[in-house]
């Protein structure tokens, strides 16, 4: 397909997309929350109104360890998840695990499988989170209100989907990321406190819908900078029982670096001192910034064959003004084994008391 035919059908899928979001919100029962119906990006007053967030959390230790501040990812698997355009620097066929340990039990599980195809790095998704042990319970008079039920719950939520990044030229790719998400929460049934006890009627909540990510990275050829964009989650709006929710859209635009280069104008051959810088605009939290920075070096004397082994340190601040905490911070190496690589990455990020998670990420390429 010629260059000009591939961004006319990129530039109508990104205006597609845009109207088809615009006209899911359009007429939505929370509109009259809205002052005017119209979103207020600075004010947002639909605060934890989004539905299926299990979206946002971060699926790289990578990213995660910068304060997810990603959309200039390149050479990584897990950048799907943050810019479907990095793809597009992932070479070869690579598999890419991650484990988020989330709240109490819970954990988020990943899975990348991506490979080359032409021009096209073509790569097959799975983000899913595991609630781990739930009780049933049910409503009773007295003290303390509820009665609990010898009968686990098990809810699950799961996105799975296919991305494609383009190298569409020297200094300019772009990617798109198309999935099916799935969240069921089960069968709930309706107290009616005039009996009181439960009326009979019962609600299966359960929803699932395809959502769209789109991105872009390009080079300006300015000492390495790079301007990176990415919208996630377009999608159609969702119900359970008789309330309608948005998904949660999430526009990211921002800078990446390496700060050695931009500084010295020359790119250092053993190490680098990468910068990233997010706006993060998502739909029901303030607009904010991430920011990120990776130093890696190719490690004298360590070798695992003919190419060196690299270490990287992280650091970062996740856009948290609606949270307590901020800091993030991991490390990882890329162990080159014969033709084969292996990358293990870890993160930490601290979102305020008795609240912090860890990332660990495994990469595999052939």
């Amino acid at each position: 397909m010629p260059l000009q035919n591939t961004l006319r059908l990129f530039a109508a899928l990104v205006i597609g997309c845009a109207f088809n979001t615009a006209g899911a919100q359009s007429g939505d029962p929370l509109d009259e929350y809205l002052p005017g119906g119209i979103y207020d990006v600075t004010a947002p007053e639909w605060r934890g109104q989004s539905g299926m967030t299990f979206l946002q959390i971060g699926g790289s230790a990578r990213a995660e360890g910068m304060g997810g501040a990603y959309a200039g990812g390149m050479n990584d698997p897990g950048v799907v998840y943050y810019n479907p355009a990095g793809l597009a620097s992932v070479t070869g066929t690579r598999v890419y695990v991650n484990r988020t340990d989330w709240l109490v039990d819970m954990t988020v599980n990943d899975l990348v499988v991506s490979t080359t195809l032409g021009f096209l790095t073509v790569a097959a998704t799975y983000h899913g989170m595991d609630y781990g042990t739930i009780d049933a319970t049910v409503i009773e008079s007295g003290s303390p209100g509820f009665r609990r039920l010898d009968v686990p719950l098990e809810p699950t939520a799961w996105a799975a989907g296919i991305g494609v990044g383009m190298q569409m030229t020297d200094r300019f790719a772009a990617g798109v990321h198309v999935k099916y998400v799935r969240q069921d929460f089960g069968t709930s049934f309706f107290y009616d406190a005039a009996i009181p006890g439960y009326n009979g009627k019962k609600s299966v909540n359960k929803a699932g819908t395809y959502l769209v990510d789109l991105g872009t990275q390009y080079n300006t050829g300015l000492r390495g900078i790079q301007i990176n964009m990415a919208f996630q989650q377009f999608g159609q709006s969702q119900t359970y029982v008789e309330r309608s929710f948005q998904l949660p859209l999430t526009y990211r635009v921002g800078f990446s670096f390496d700060a050695i280069e931009v500084i010295t104008g020359e790119q250092s051959p053993s190490s680098k001192l990468t910068t990233y810088i997010d706006g993060v605009d998502r739909r029901d939290v303030n607009v904010d910034a991430a920011m990120g920075m990776e130093y890696s070096i190719a490690v004298p004397g360590m070798s695992l064959g003919s190419d060196p082994v690299n270490i990287a340190l992280r650091f970062g601040r996740r856009a948290a003004l609606n949270q307590d905490g901020w800091l993030s911070a991991g490390a990882g190496a890329e162990l080159p084994l014969g033709t084969q690589t292996v990358t293990v990455d870890y993160a930490y990020n601290d979102y305020g008391p008795h609240f912090t998670t860890q990332h660990v990420s495994f990469g595999f390429s052939f």
